[in-house]
This record gives structure tokens, sequence and C-alpha cells, in this order.
């Protein structure tokens, strides 16, 4: 592939994932070309469809979740509730990011999610179980809690409400995530 050409796809692709954490970003091709600086037919020509995009997208963005997993580690020896509570409270908004419903429907509708599913769960489980080991050693979470139930534990805590409810109870979000976490210390207490 030409030097611009790939430049063009990496482009294509670092925009597609910040766009995927920009909250409320529709997920189009249009918005894709427009953060990437190039035309539609250029997004089109390197990714035929959504899917084809975010197979190489999500690696990325899976790394940079572990990136901030990782930038916690001095905590975990200081502070290690802090490093906990901060880590999920991270993740719990990246999930209700990723859970707008303009993108999860654009994914879900897609004849191809079963790949992108596979991808994401075959390189989340162990960025996930690394977390938890860390959490069981501090006693947050129990031995036996596997990796996809603890994220989508998270996800069903963080999944975007309607932006009323923040209004009128606010710091519900949280809540609800704090309120998460503290079931599954308890679960941890109850295991031992």
């Amino acid at each position: 592939m030409r030097a611009d050409a790939l430049a063009k796809r990496e482009a294509i692709v670092l925009a597609a994932k910040d766009l995927i954490f920009k909250e409320n970003a529709e997920l189009s091709f249009r918005l894709i070309a427009t953060e990437a600086d190039v035309g539609v037919a250029t997004v089109h020509r390197h990714f035929p469809s959504l899917v084809d995009l975010l197979v190489e997208v999500i690696p990325l963005a899976l790394a940079d979740i572990q990136a901030l997993i990782d930038s916690f580690d001095p905590m975990w020896e200081s502070d290690p509730a802090k490093a906990w509570h901060t880590i999920c409270h991270t993740l719990s908004g990246m999930e209700a990011t990723v859970l707008n419903d303009s993108f999860y429907l654009t994914v879900v509708e897609s004849l191809k999610v079963e790949k992108v599913r596979e991808l994401l769960i075959s390189n989340l489980r162990p960025l996930i179980a690394g977390l938890l080991n860390k959490a069981v050693k501090h006693g947050f979470v129990a031995p036996d809690l596997e990796p996809l139930k603890f994220h989508f534990g998270l996800v069903a805590a963080s999944r975007p409400l309607p932006i009323q409810v923040e209004r009128i109870e606010p710091g519900f979000s949280a809540w609800a995530v704090d309120n998460f976490l503290s079931g599954l210390r308890s679960n941890a207490d109850t295991s031992k």
C-alpha cells in the first residue's frame, strides 16, 4: 500500500476510534470521513462496511483500555480501593458512551456483527481477567467472578439512561456503579 494511502487508512481508523468514545457521536462514514479529513469514497475504499472498520478499531480501543488500567498500577499498591473504584467508574463512562443507541444499533443490525462480537470478547476477556486478578487480591470481588459477567454487570449498571434521569437525580449513574461494586464486594466477603 502506498504511503499516502496507508496514512489515510490510519487517519480513518483513529477518527473512528475517537468518535466511538465521543458522547452522542453518530458513527457514520460521512462523519468519519470529515474527522479523518478524507472523502467518503476513501473511507468506503478502505473499509467497505462499518464492521470492516470496527475490526481495525476494536484492538486499538482495547489497547487504550489496557493502558488506562495499567496507568493505575502504582495506585494499587498505595490505595487499592481508590484504584479499583476509579478504574471501574472510568470504564463505566466508556461503556455508557459505547452503548450509545446510535452506535450500538448500527453494530447490532449488521449481518457481520458476529465477527465483531467474537473479536471483542476474545480480546476483552483476558484484559478484564487481569483487572479482576488485582481486585481479587484486595478482596473487592470473589475469585470465581468471570470476566464477562463483570463486564456485562458493569455494562448494565452504566447503561445510558435518558438525560432527564441525571437532571432529576444527579449522580444516579455513579450511584448505580457504586452499588454494583458494593454487591461484588459483598459477594467476595461471603465467598471466603
